[in-house]
């Protein structure tokens, strides 16, 4: 059953990125009164980074390996990397509705940069197997 389940594309590649927004979406629903605090500054911004890089590690699979809309699958890099920092920028919005939260640029940009990293390694992992690729064809 489960060897069923894992050749299904959908539970593959599509839901690891879909659990992972809804995962930061349910961590940024909790209201302040009952979030754990952070001690220090930069700790919070690096689970953001970690979360966002994650997420649109995630998302690029799922879109690169989906098989609906080819057009977007030729460039799932660049998809990936813009849906991720809207995701982040809607979950900055979403905080303003949840007791005791609130916006934070610093938060956006930590997402932002998580995004940017992961696209930044995806394009260099890339680069690197098509000349690996290419010079054993040769």
């Amino acid at each position: 059953m489960s060897q069923l389940l894992w050749q299904n594309r959908f539970v593959r590649f599509q839901l690891p990125a879909i659990l992972c927004a809804f995962f930061i979406f349910i961590g940024s629903s909790i209201p302040s009164e009952y979030f754990p605090s952070i001690s220090i500054f930069e700790e919070d911004k690096l689970i953001h980074f970690v979360l966002f890089f994650a997420l649109s590690f995630l998302t690029h699979r799922a879109i690169k390996f989906q098989t609906r809309y080819p057009y977007l699958s030729k460039y799932a890099l660049g998809a990936s990397l813009l849906f991720t920092i809207v995701y982040g920028a809607l979950d900055e919005f979403h905080q303003t509705f949840v007791p005791g939260r609130f916006p934070d640029l610093l938060d956006l940009l930590a997402d932002s940069l998580g995004a940017l990293f992961c696209f930044l390694a995806l394009y260099i992992w890339s680069k690197i197997s098509s000349a690996s690729t290419e010079s054993t064809n040769h």
